[in-house]
């Protein structure tokens, strides 16, 4: 809707400039729009007929109160929140992340126990404290000053560590949307928004005024579009399959595709292994014929890959994915289930490739397995009573 107001979010990059001025391509992607919506309106009037069920609100209020009363669940919770923060203490030389943007914009000249610190140890410190500051704060149902400082220093310390500005703008959206979920005065909320929004649109100001990337986007809307709205990413997939010979992402079909489904797959063994998406998405948005590694990417989502990997076919095979991911969380009937299944679902629709997706996608995993297992349990025990 924003898009369609406002239009195109105008940015000098090569890629951008072609498929933003392509009127094919603005048509195949309205045809994408007007067809994630309409099967997202059969798929939600489906679900209404089969007259399911699942009293969300209240279910969460009552696993709340469980938790607000489970000391495991404060001490468990309270030493992921506190892992970050020991994380720059003991950091090579925690000067480093007090330097916006040091690693990932290159501002630093690091040595090899620095770089090798960020890269293996760093990233894990700041999601094991983004799962702690959300954990603490389901738990904090009594609003505790103490609990509310802590959360305060570790959300700073997790931005510190990532350097980037995303994950701080999800986990304060996070945070919002548990005091939305469980306020029963919503209209106070109304001012905290508004004060998250100002502090969000401030750091992503300052950190592009810091790091110099205000250089590449010169206006509010053309960042926020980039990092929220990925009309550019699903619009440049879309350009590249409807003319392969003025813009190239993929070598063939599936190549990205296969490096999902086996990343864990070392590349001493697997010579020919793919790189990530973004890494191809990125070396054509600047222009260049084959992939390179410029040291940092664009952010791309499900929706581009799709189109990439299997063609135009890919602009109605990504939302009946979507569907499908939907259809699985609906199915689940655990709480928990649900919600690390719609977080992974939003995550690979905004920020496809970052670890985080992997850690959220690996313990609903994990939950949904645990659920059909306990659910086997009791039904065979169900029928050896019988």
């Amino acid at each position: 809707m924003i898009e369609l107001i406002l239009g195109d979010a105008h940015t000098g990059y090569y890629g951008f400039i072609l498929a933003q001025n392509d009127v094919a391509t603005s048509i195949v992607y309205s045809i994408f729009v007007l067809t994630f919506e309409i099967l997202f309106y059969i798929y939600i009037k489906s679900q209404a007929k089969k007259n399911k069920k699942f009293y969300l609100m209240e279910s969460m209020a009552l696993v709340r109160d469980k938790l607000s009363n489970s000391k495991m669940f404060l001490v468990l919770f309270g030493i992921l929140l506190l892992i970050p923060i020991f994380g720059i203490i003991f950091a090579p030389n925690p000067a480093d992340y007090f330097k916006i943007g040091a690693f990932p914009m290159n501002r630093i000249m690091a040595n090899s126990d620095e770089i090798a610190f960020n890269d293996n140890i760093a990233k894990f410190c700041k999601y094991f404290g983004f799962l702690g500051i959300i954990g603490i704060k389901l738990y904090d149902k009594n609003h505790s000053f103490i609990l509310l400082i802590l959360r305060i220093v570790s959300l700073i310390s997790v931005t510190l560590l990532d350097g980037k500005r995303t994950l701080f703008a999800f986990l304060i959206l996070i945070l919002f949307a548990i005091d939305f979920i469980f306020s029963k005065n919503k209209s106070r909320l109304i001012l905290k928004g508004f004060f998250l929004a100002v502090v969000i649109s401030l750091y992503f100001v300052l950190y592009s005024y810091v790091t110099g990337k205000y250089e590449y986007n010169t206006n509010w809307y053309s960042v926020i579009s980039e990092y929220f709205f990925k009309g550019n990413a699903v619009k440049v997939a879309i350009y590249s399959v409807l003319h392969p010979d003025k813009l190239h992402i993929l070598d063939y079909h599936f190549q990205t595709f296969y490096y999902d489904l086996f990343y864990f797959v070392p590349r001493n063994i697997w010579l020919s292994k793919p790189l990530t998406y973004p890494d191809y998405y990125s070396s054509a948005v600047f222009g260049f014929e084959t992939v390179r590694n410029v040291g940092w990417y664009f952010q791309t989502n499900v929706f581009a890959e799709f189109i990439s990997n299997i063609g135009i076919m890919g602009v109605f095979l990504g939302p009946l994915f979507i569907l499908l991911l939907c259809n699985v969380v609906n199915n689940s009937k655990n709480l928990f289930s649900m919600m690390f299944g719609v977080s992974f679902i939003v995550l690979i629709e905004l920020f496809e490739y970052s670890d985080l997706v992997k850690i959220v996608f690996l313990i609903w995993v994990i939950l949904l397995v645990v659920t059909k297992l306990s659910r086997r349990i009791r039904f065979s025990s169900f029928e050896g009573v019988k």
